[in-house]
């Protein structure tokens, strides 16, 4: 009911989203709202999470406690500390990921079963196939800007999204 009482009324999809947008047409998503959760959140995959890859909200968010988490994050960093640098560590297999962190922290019992039950719901990849490429270029000499967003499907060689500002 509440969406045929909006200014511009709609049936309510009552399907799977297929563009991030989509979410600013739920309920009690407003702008504000959409743009903080932007950031952490993606209708392409499969729904796995690439620990790689993985802000520590989004980590957090598929149920790694903070103190793991800080152990994922020192292990991805490499020795530097210092993230996206050529002595990060990368975990190859989800399996692996709790035998390969003890190389260089240490875990208690409970920690290894949590990162065993979350792989085991399939909530952790080590690699991913979607990106996110976002790019802003200045058009000619009043210095306009544009900016693209795309999601390239790299297992498909294709854009699923595109949009121009």
């Amino acid at each position: 009911d509440y969406y045929a009482t909006q200014k511009d009324p709609y049936e309510p999809k009552n399907a799977q989203f297929e563009f991030l947008d989509e979410l600013k047409l739920v309920r009690n998503v407003t702008h504000t709202v959409f743009g903080q959760l932007k950031p952490f959140i993606t209708v392409y995959g499969n729904g796995s999470v690439n620990i790689n890859t993985a802000s520590p909200q989004v980590l957090y968010a598929i149920g790694f406690t903070d103190e793991l988490i800080e152990k994922i994050l020192f292990v991805r960093n490499g020795a530097d500390g210092n993230p996206n640098t050529v002595d990060d560590y990368v975990f190859m297999r989800t399996y692996d990921v709790a035998s390969e962190m003890r190389s260089f922290v240490k875990l208690s019992t409970e920690e290894v079963g949590l990162i065993d039950a979350i792989n085991n719901l399939g909530k952790i990849s080590t690699n991913s196939f979607y990106y996110n490429i976002a790019s802003i270029s200045q058009l000619g000499a009043d210095k306009r800007q544009m900016r693209v967003e795309t999601v390239y499907n790299s297992v498909m060689n294709r854009f699923e999204y595109w949009r121009e500002n």
